[in-house]
């Protein structure tokens, strides 16, 4: 009987990952708002491609056409956003950030490589953040170094959720700053008050992902 029990829960599984596999599928969003389900293509070198189903042809995704493009494989979207007030060192225009969590408040992550002249490279993660809007704040970063101060950027943040009383009560109460207790935070705001659509017209309930990263900045 266990092994006729076994069989059938393993075929149930593969049922369930192959419907889960269908239903989430490759996306991109063009700059006149329409989301077009494709084939995200990462080429080895070059720019993300897109091909749509039945079509033999692949395009460029060129930020000044697409705003958006998800990789379901792979769980990640990536949006295109203006960075406030950028310096000499970040691009004025609009660049693709990965999107880390979406609502009403969005996270987004940057990764910036420098290499040095003797070829040592050092990466250095900067979180986003905006609210109802495509320009982003700098909120969160491994580096020593930063746009604006500490406080600014938690006061900023303070900001965003305050109209959120039980997220703003909680954040003022543990007094934590972490990569983990800002998503936490940004899940929680999400997740209460009135409901969120992306724009695909899927509703946003919950996101289960944690990123587990150094508390530096």
């Amino acid at each position: 009987m266990k092994p006729l029990i076994t069989k059938t829960l393993v075929f149930m599984a593969v049922i369930l990952s192959a419907f889960t596999a269908k239903a989430q599928q490759d996306y991109v969003i063009t700059t006149n708002g329409d989301s077009i389900k494709c084939k995200v293509i990462i080429p080895f070198i070059g720019s993300p491609k897109y091909k749509i189903e039945g079509s033999n042809e692949s395009k460029k995704i060129k930020i000044n056409e697409v705003k958006e493009y998800s990789i379901a494989r792979e769980n990640q979207t990536f949006r295109a956003v203006v960075i406030k007030n950028a310096g000499a060192f970040f691009p004025k225009g609009p660049s693709y950030m990965t999107v880390i969590e979406k609502g009403r408040i969005n996270l987004y992550e940057m990764i910036y490589t420098n290499t040095s002249a003797n070829g040592a490279s050092t990466s250095t993660k900067v979180w986003y953040v905006s609210k109802n809007t495509d320009t982003v704040s700098e909120l969160k970063t491994t580096s020593i170094f930063s746009m604006d101060s500490k406080k600014d950027r938690k006061d900023n943040f303070l900001d965003l959720i305050k109209d959120n009383k039980e997220v703003s009560d909680k954040y003022l109460s543990e007094k934590k700053f972490s990569f983990d207790a800002i998503q936490n935070l940004v899940q929680l705001y999400n997740t209460t008050g009135r409901p969120y659509k992306d724009a695909t017209g899927d509703a946003i309930i919950k996101k289960e992902d944690t990123i587990n990263n150094p508390n530096k900045n």
